[in-house]
């Protein structure tokens, strides 16, 4: 399995992400966003907080969840006014949690507690589901009670952009993962004896001290080989075609994707993301594959190393293992930003026919 520390240190990392993203939320006015684009008329459009809505150019107003007169209200914004209030009390006090869970993930990493950290995990599950549910329950509702269709969701540049950082990035782990060499990590820690240590990538072998070979998977005189190291060297082959072919297909996917981004095709940008759907797929092969070569190559190992020599050895994934699944999770997420942004343009052209016909 990969390190320890590199795991805690990742928790630790994405549970202080999350904590400056939903203060950031929290803070900020851009949770609600109406575009009026109605010619010949006074600028009507308006974007809102939680706390604040912005009307048109210089008008601000402070949404009254605790101050407002309820009686002087219709059933209708009562009810509105009363999920909002369960909203600014809900996912400021989500926080005030994630405060507390950062502390006891710091606490139960330390202590290396299985038990800690799974209570942990579970205490960030809950935070994470109570906050979405509450989230999900305001925006449902708020629907039903206007009974109109207003364009509520992140401006279609941003999504697009977003798709094309995290298609770029998922592109630099993997060649980053593929040209270096931590990919499998052996540790030996026998005393008074010399430094039998390795670590490996896709393409060489360093062991010891400036000791590095490059592996045969091509050049290696198969007839000359036991049954199970043809194995092995068959699937380090697949591995090193696969995930070098994931790469080339995701520089064409990029290009496809600004393509269909220029154009505001719906139907490009899905095709676009359904792309980069099987460019994962791809990925997650070659990664797959990668751990079923590093699991027959233990096996080969422990039966050739006696029990006693093993206590001292450590075997491990590395960094570069680890940046090729990173690579995967995000050729998935802009998979799902290029939908998100497929379903923009359409719901913006839904939109736009329908001022259209009002204005005719």
């Amino acid at each position: 399995m990969m390190r320890y520390g590199l795991v805690v240190l990742s928790a630790g990392f994405t549970g202080l992400l999350s904590f400056s993203l939903l203060a950031v939320s929290i803070g900020t006015d851009y949770w609600y966003i109406i575009d009026v684009n109605k010619p010949n008329s006074e600028d009507l459009s308006s974007y809102s907080g939680l706390w604040t809505i912005n009307e048109g150019t210089n008008r601000s107003s402070v949404i009254p969840s605790f101050t407002a007169n309820m009686s002087a209200l219709s059933e209708v914004e009562r009810h509105l006014l009363e999920l909002h209030r369960a909203v600014v009390i809900v996912l400021p006090l989500s926080l005030v949690l994630l405060v507390f869970g950062w502390i006891f993930g710091l606490v139960s990493s330390l202590a290396c507690s299985p038990k800690l950290l799974t209570g942990t995990a579970f205490y960030f599950f809950v935070c994470s589901m109570y906050k979405h549910t509450h989230m999900y329950a305001q925006r449902r509702n708020v629907r039903n009670i206007t009974g109109t269709r207003v364009i509520c969701m992140m401006r279609y540049g941003l999504v697009v952009l977003s798709a094309g950082f995290t298609g770029l990035l998922s592109f630099s782990l993997l060649a980053v993962s593929i040209g270096t060499d931590y990919w499998y990590i052996i540790d030996v820690n026998k005393p008074n004896s010399e430094d039998l240590s390795s670590y490996s990538g896709l393409w060489t072998i360093n062991e010891g001290t400036n000791r590095s070979s490059v592996i045969p998977s091509f050049t290696a005189n198969m007839s000359a080989l036991s049954e199970v190291e043809r194995h092995l060297l068959e699937l380090h082959r697949a591995v090193v075609i696969v995930l070098p072919l994931s790469l080339v297909l995701l520089v064409f996917g990029w290009i496809f994707g600004l393509v269909s981004s220029l154009a505001c095709s719906p139907k490009l940008l899905t095709g676009t993301a359904f792309y980069f759907f099987v460019c994962s797929l791809f990925t997650l092969t070659g990664v797959s594959l990668y751990i079923e070569y590093h699991n027959k190559a233990m096996e080969e190992f422990q039966r050739n190393v006696s029990p006693e020599d093993l206590a001292y050895v450590d075997v491990s994934f590395g960094w570069s293992f680890a940046m090729a699944w990173l690579s995967y999770s995000l050729e998935l997420a802009t998979g799902l930003l290029l939908l998100l942004s497929a379903k923009i343009t359409q719901m913006k052209g839904r939109y736009d026919c329908g001022v259209a016909v009002a204005t005719l």
